[in-house]
């Protein structure tokens, strides 16, 4: 039988470890941006809030998107995939999950993360960036209903 101190500590432990690992893993915020805050218009820093702000962990997306593209997508998901295309990969999987094309330099990241080096880590864009239904146009404000 375990004693209740070993378990307490124990316990205790595991607490401390999590809490260390929320604050780890998130990314330093940009200094150039807090230089240039004081420059900047309220519409640019809520502009620059919405578009760069990272909001949670890093989510090693991009390198678990091929796993799961093999293992777990439907026939018909992997059917549209080119082999020959790099790309492609990515555009399926911006297409099945409900992300836009980023309308700025993004790294690669959808509208909706910004891209870290260890991950993507999601914006305000996740709810507030979504696509034109019928012309597909990526929109910073627009809802995005297509999330999966």
């Amino acid at each position: 039988m375990i004693r209740p101190q070993i378990l307490r500590l124990s316990v205790f432990t595991v607490f401390l470890i999590f809490a260390a690992s929320l604050f780890i893993g998130l990314p330093p915020p940009e200094e150039s941006f807090y230089s240039r805050a004081a420059e900047m218009t309220p519409e640019q820093r809520g502009q620059w809030n919405l578009q760069h702000q990272p909001y949670g962990r890093p989510l090693p997306i991009k390198q678990v998107l091929p796993l799961i593209a093999n293992k777990a997508w439907e026939p018909e998901w992997k059917a549209k995939l080119d082999a020959s295309n790099p790309d492609s990969l990515r555009k399926v999987a911006f297409e099945r999950y409900g992300f836009s094309e980023a309308t700025w330099d993004n790294d690669g990241a959808p509208l909706q993360f910004v891209a870290t080096k260890q991950g993507w880590v999601q914006t305000c864009m996740l709810c507030h960036g979504g696509r034109v239904p019928i012309t597909g146009e990526s929109k910073i404000g627009m809802p995005n209903t297509e999330l999966d």
